[in-house]
C-alpha cells in the first residue's frame, strides 16, 4: 500500500515538473518562423514525408506558400521554393 502511494507521488510529481518544463519553452513558439503543418513532439514532420522528397516539397509549398519550415527531429529547415523568394533571403 505504502509503495503504490509513493510511485503515484512520484508520478505525479514528475509530470508536473515536465509540464512545467514544456510550458516554459515559448521563445521557440515565439519566434516568427514561417508557417508549418502539424507536427509530432520528438521526430517532427519526418512521418509526413514521401517519396520522391521534390513533389512532397511542392505539395506543401502549394499549400503554404512558397517559404514553410519543417522540423526535422530536432532540426529546423526552412524551405524556400521560388526564386524570387531565395532573392529576398540573400538580400
Amino acid at each position: 500500500m505504502e509503495a503504490s502511494l509513493l510511485y503515484s507521488s512520484l508520478t505525479i510529481v514528475f509530470l508536473v515538473i515536465a509540464f512545467t518544463f514544456f510550458s516554459s519553452k515559448k521563445s521557440h513558439r515565439s519566434r516568427n518562423l514561417p508557417p508549418s503543418p502539424p507536427g509530432l513532439p520528438v521526430i517532427g514532420h519526418l512521418h509526413l514525408v514521401k517519396k520522391p522528397l521534390h513533389r512532397f516539397l511542392q505539395e506543401l509549398a502549394q499549400k503554404l506558400g512558397p517559404v514553410f519550415s519543417l522540423r526535422f527531429g530536432s532540426h529546423l529547415v526552412v524551405v524556400v521554393s521560388t526564386s524570387t523568394a531565395v532573392e529576398e533571403c540573400f538580400h
